[in-house]
This record gives structure tokens, C-alpha cells and sequence, in this order.
């Protein structure tokens, strides 16, 4: 299925290692320009909003967006940020 992410729930969020997802984060929070704090920020493909909850206190402005409109919109809600289901094929 096209929202397979959809499909699996909460299950898929568990089955995610926090190590993977902790080095994922330091590696894009060590690419944010010295001035992030002052920037906006598009964040393709949230998911369940790991890498969100990492980013948004380092950045203006952030989005999220997601093929799923339930992943975009739970993370975006949770976030405070806006959010938008997109297809980034």
C-alpha cells in the first residue's frame, strides 16, 4: 500500500531504534547554518516526527509535510507548526 506507514500505526514508531534516529538528528542538526535560529525550515517525509521534535527548536519556522496526511498532521499538532500532506515523488 501507498500509506503503508498508515497502515502499521503507532507499531512502526516503536520498531524505529532511538540510536539510528539520535545519530539521524545530530547529523542534520551539525548542517543547520549558524543562523537557523532566524530561518524556516520544510521538512519532507515527518513521519511520525523524530527528526521534528530535533529540529524545531533550532529554527524559526518549521513545516512538516508527509505523503500521510495522519503522520503530517499528528506531528505538525503536537509540534505547534504548520503542516500539509504532500507527495515528494
Amino acid at each position: 500500500s501507498e500509506l503503508y506507514f498508515e497502515e502499521i500505526g503507532e507499531r512502526f514508531e516503536q520498531d524505529v531504534s532511538p540510536y539510528d534516529l539520535e545519530r539521524r538528528a545530530a547529523l542534520i542538526l551539525s548542517l543547520l547554518p549558524d543562523r537557523s535560529a532566524e530561518m524556516s525550515c520544510l521538512e519532507v517525509g515527518c513521519g511520525f516526527g523524530g527528526i521534528s521534535r530535533a529540529i524545531r527548536p533550532h529554527v524559526h519556522q518549521l513545516t512538516v509535510s508527509d505523503i500521510s496526511e495522519v503522520l503530517c498532521r499528528r506531528t505538525g499538532q503536537e509540534l505547534g507548526v504548520p503542516y500539509s500532506r504532500q507527495d515528494a515523488t
